[in-house]
């Protein structure tokens, strides 16, 4: 598969990296779990960071107007984590699943963030199941607002 696209000269891609080892592979390819195993369980390099430093740009999807870039600082994320968490009332022990996509504000903000912040178990999934959802994640924090509790 690499190699294919190394011939047409199709992109500019360096690495292909499988998450499903059902996928074959060849030359090129990497194995996420491989890589993942071979890391240290602790960063090697934190750098330091200022809560005013920006952590990522988001783009609005331009509905009333141009796209436009949204600067997120650390403390931005930092704050709706805690803030997320204190309204779910997380905790270490719970496990927090998402099925909101990732790029997406409110998956970093309410769910990502909210679940470092406690220190609980984030899990996301690319695809929900009602059936599966209880028995293969054992959620104790579904993403449902206080009312519906």
């Amino acid at each position: 598969m690499y190699q294919q696209i190394q011939q047409e000269d199709a992109t500019q891609l360096r690495h292909i990296c499988l998450t499903d080892v059902a996928l074959p592979a060849d030359d090129g390819v990497s194995s996420f779990t491989q890589l993942k195993n071979q890391q240290p369980a602790t960063l090697c390099y934190a750098p330091p960071l200022s809560t005013d430093d920006t952590a990522e740009i988001l783009f609005t999807s331009g509905t009333t107007s141009r796209p436009k870039g949204v600067v997120i600082t650390h403390y931005n994320l930092r704050f709706a984590g805690y803030y997320s968490a204190w309204q779910c009332a997380l905790r270490d022990d719970d496990v927090y699943l998402t099925v909101m996509p990732a790029f997406h504000i409110d998956c970093q903000c309410t769910a990502a963030m909210a679940a470092f912040s406690a220190g609980a178990t984030f899990v996301l999934v690319e695809k929900y199941s009602a059936r599966a959802f209880w028995d293969r994640y054992r959620s104790t924090a579904p993403p449902l607002p206080n009312v519906f509790r």
